[in-house]
């Protein structure tokens, strides 16, 4: 079970968080590119670009802007989430999927699951009712014939 957490978090959620964190460098160097009037606002393109970008950081800046309101043009849910994706990505998630305990099979135990599933085998009557039959028994009687 860790091994899938670790490859959840290797192959999905880091890249994920990465591309998220790009993303939001893009959206900040591109509005601060817009206000200083390096870049034209009429363009489409770039009004197409910011509105994506616009469209993804918004709804998760939206909840922290409501606890930390703006303080003038400067904007501390972005810094916020900023901080926060490399301390997730890269220290929180590794540490909790190591914290979590997970019951280790050694192989005595899967093959003393292996004998009991065996010994409690499903039988199937002939008027449709189901037996439950121990392993040995129904291995010591006789196949039916088939007709």
């Amino acid at each position: 079970m860790r091994d899938l957490l670790w490859a959840l978090h290797n192959y999905f959620l880091s890249p994920v968080l990465t591309i998220f964190f790009i993303g939001l460098l893009v959206y900040v160097i591109l509005g601060w590119l817009m206000v200083g009037g390096v870049v034209d606002n009429r363009n489409q393109t770039v009004r197409s670009i910011y509105s994506f970008l616009y469209s993804i950081i918004e709804p998760v800046a939206r909840p922290i802007r409501r606890v930390i309101p703006p303080l003038g043009n400067l904007d501390l849910s972005i810094l916020i989430i900023a901080l926060a994706i490399p301390f997730l990505r890269d220290w929180l998630i590794p540490r909790a999927i190591v914290a979590i305990p997970f019951r280790e099979f050694s192989a005595r135990r899967v093959t003393n699951l292996i004998r009991r599933s065996k010994a409690r085998a499903l039988s199937m009557g002939a008027d449709g009712s189901c037996q439950l039959k121990s392993y040995r028994e129904k291995r010591s009687q006789p196949e039916l014939a088939r007709r």
